[in-house]
């Protein structure tokens, strides 16, 4: 599946490929909100970083996005007894970011996105002992939320962005996945403007 992203996103680079274009790579350092607030509550979290790289082409003030975003949570103690978990679940997203510019080489930027989910996985650690498992695709939402950011211009094609997203939509429909609950993440990228 990863294939077919990297195909898409660069047959879309190809047809955009004038001024206006902007190549986006980095990460996302991921978490989730749980719907659960006792399990929110009872759960020792950490981060789940990610990749994700994408095109983003500039209509006016608004830039148009799709990329290949990881998203996911780490649990530092999921069992009680010292075992850690990671799920990453990725996804492909169509983003509109309005952004205004406050000062020379730094533009703010707000909008929104939403999130087809393509596959993902768990990975169980305990005791050295490293298991992994598949999380198929059954009982996903489009996931959809707000964007928050900021870029900076280095040169007039070299930028780097941070964004925050906070996902409005919850991540299943039956509110069954141990993990159930609404996405949220701080992107850090490096952008190159065409």
């Amino acid at each position: 599946m990863t294939r077919h992203m990297i195909f898409i996103l660069l047959l879309v680079a190809s047809i955009y490929s004038q001024k206006g274009m902007v190549v986006v790579g980095g990460t996302n350092l991921a978490d989730i909100t749980m719907t659960h607030s006792n399990v929110d509550d009872a759960i020792d979290r950490g981060t789940a970083f990610g990749i994700q790289f994408g095109l983003e082409k500039l209509v006016g003030p608004v830039a148009i996005g799709v990329a290949y975003v990881e998203r996911g949570i780490n649990i530092k103690d999921f069992l009680l007894d010292g075992t850690e978990f990671t799920a990453k679940m990725n996804y492909f997203t169509v983003s509109a970011k309005y952004q205004v510019k406050i000062l020379e080489d730094i533009e703010v930027c707000v909008g929104g996105g939403f999130g087809k989910y393509l596959n993902g996985q768990t990975t169980s650690e305990y005791n050295g002992e490293v298991s992994t498992g598949t999380i198929d695709d059954s009982g996903f939402r489009i996931d959809y939320g707000a964007i928050l950011g900021l870029n900076y211009w280095v040169t007039k094609t070299i930028g780097l962005r941070a964004d925050y997203y906070h996902g409005l939509s919850d991540i299943d429909e039956n509110q069954d996945l141990l993990f159930s609950g609404r996405h949220k993440g701080l992107q850090l990228d490096l952008l190159f403007r065409f």
